[in-house]
């Protein structure tokens, strides 16, 4: 097994801007198409889309976890709120005998305001969790997102720090089920 594991954290300082204007970090990393990105949910799985509908032969659950293939083909958008995130995604490709895993692990908030919301339903609580699979207009990849609780200008907090794990690397074939368990639950 190869791996590499890292931790990022970001900080965001609101200094001024519009009154009660909500902000917050994202964090993306690019998928290539090939894969599967896998996100746990607390409770009942479930997710919103944000334009184009995910196709149906495109996605799936496994119990409390939503699976979305990344192909490259099709695009769509989907956001999970944080009462259901878990604070973990992990995208897994096919890699010879093995599988290629990236996992993410951060810090979801549910009792916190989140900001990033599809455009029709601009009155709704943000999401924590978003997927977004390239319809090949711009090369044929997928993106795993997920967001900062937000902060308000001029109201509250003015700053705050997001920290997020990432490993990055080879899973033996035979070991996968056991990793997935574990990670996933």
């Amino acid at each position: 097994r190869k791996c590499v594991a890292f931790q990022t954290d970001n900080e965001l300082r609101v200094k001024g801007g519009i009154p009660g204007q909500a902000v917050g970090l994202w964090s993306l990393a690019q998928l290539p198409a090939g894969g599967t990105l896998y996100i746990p949910c607390r409770g009942r799985a479930s997710y919103r889309d944000y334009f184009t509908p995910a196709p149906k032969k495109l996605r799936r659950k496994q119990g409390h976890i939503l699976c979305f293939d990344i192909t490259g083909k099709a695009q769509y958008k989907i956001g999970v709120p944080a009462s259901l995130a878990t604070g973990t995604t992990a995208y897994v490709r096919r890699a010879g005998k093995g599988y290629l895993v990236l996992l993410r692990r951060f810090f979801s908030q549910p009792w916190r305001e989140y900001c990033d919301v599809p455009m029709s339903d601009r009155s709704s609580g943000g999401d924590a969790v978003q997927a977004y699979n390239d319809g090949g207009q711009f090369g044929g990849f997928g993106e795993m997102e997920y967001h900062s609780p937000a902060l308000r200008v001029g109201r509250g907090a003015d700053c705050l720090v997001d920290s997020c794990l990432t490993i990055a690397g080879m899973v033996d074939g035979k070991a996968w089920p056991r990793w997935k368990r574990y990670w996933l639950g």
